[in-house]
């Protein structure tokens, strides 16, 4: 593990808790309103296409909101993986210790400043990313 002190684990381990608890909430919140709104809803009685249009963004753009938090809710499952196996706090590809203010910053995060620039930088590239 990153030399992280005692306190600094329970503070970043707080952080993931809180972030959680927070998708979760909000996940189930979407989840419930999306169930009570019917696309006729949101379109609106007799829609013609632009209304139909509007609907459909906003439909799309709530899947896509309730998909990120899912991605992050995974994130926050390999970081917990990471504290139990001993890794958290280190590079996933270089292996060095990840400085404390970016995980605080970003306590899901696996790679180092360096790393995650060079890891964008392939995909911005197309070149594949290592995972």
């Amino acid at each position: 593990m990153a030399q992280l002190t005692p306190l600094q684990l329970a503070q970043l381990t707080a952080l993931i808790d809180e972030r959680e608890r927070y998708l979760r909430a909000d996940l189930h919140r979407e989840a419930g309103q999306l169930a009570d709104e019917h696309y006729s809803d949101i379109a609106g009685p007799g829609a013609d296409r632009g209304e139909e249009a509007v609907a459909d963004v906003a439909i799309d753009t709530e899947n896509a909101l309730m998909g990120r938090a899912i991605a992050e809710l995974d994130q926050i499952e390999a970081a917990r993986g990471r504290l139990k196996d001993g890794s958290y706090g280190k590079c996933v590809d270089c292996d060095a210790d990840i400085v404390f203010g970016r995980l605080a910053a970003y306590p899901t995060v696996s790679r180092c400043a360096a790393c995650q620039t060079r890891h964008e930088h392939g995909q911005a590239h197309g070149r594949p990313a290592k995972l």
